[in-house]
């Protein structure tokens, strides 16, 4: 379940970062681009574990 919300979440903010890189007064949600750096962390750890 837990896989499920971060994935969902995932989706959401990068759809929300591509919505905004078309606008001329584009900024990027600190709050998405922090997930998606924990994100990344963590899968990094996972797949050095495997």
């Amino acid at each position: 379940m837990a896989i499920i919300a971060s994935d969902t979440i995932s989706t959401l903010v990068g759809a929300s970062i591509f919505a905004q890189a078309g606008k001329d007064d584009a900024s990027l949600n600190c709050l998405g681009g922090f997930f998606f750096l924990v994100s990344a962390h963590r899968l990094k750890r996972t797949a050095r574990q495997a």
